[in-house]
């Protein structure tokens, strides 16, 4: 025996991811992914930021200028060579 019943889900739907830097949208046009950097600290006990978290989406072109200022001030922004995936 079979038992069937009509029931309505709701699912949550991703609209739209915003750069947290320039307010555009990470999805290029005509694109059917987004494709946004993300930039978070976990900051520990002994740090001066006791427990703080921090999360920032950042869009491509400002994902580049970010690259480009730690690069110029002597930092450097390594190329994984892990898989995207």
């Amino acid at each position: 025996m079979i038992l069937q019943a009509e029931e309505l889900v709701q699912t949550m739907v991703t609209k739209d991811i915003l750069c947290d830097c320039c307010g555009d949208s990470c999805r290029p046009v005509k694109a059917r992914n987004y494709e946004y950097a993300t930039f978070s600290a976990r900051w520990g006990w002994d740090s001066e930021r006791d427990l703080e978290v921090w999360e920032a989406h950042i869009c491509e072109n400002c994902a580049v200028k970010v690259k480009n200022f730690i690069e110029s001030i002597g930092g450097k922004v390594r190329l994984s060579s892990r898989i995207i995936g």
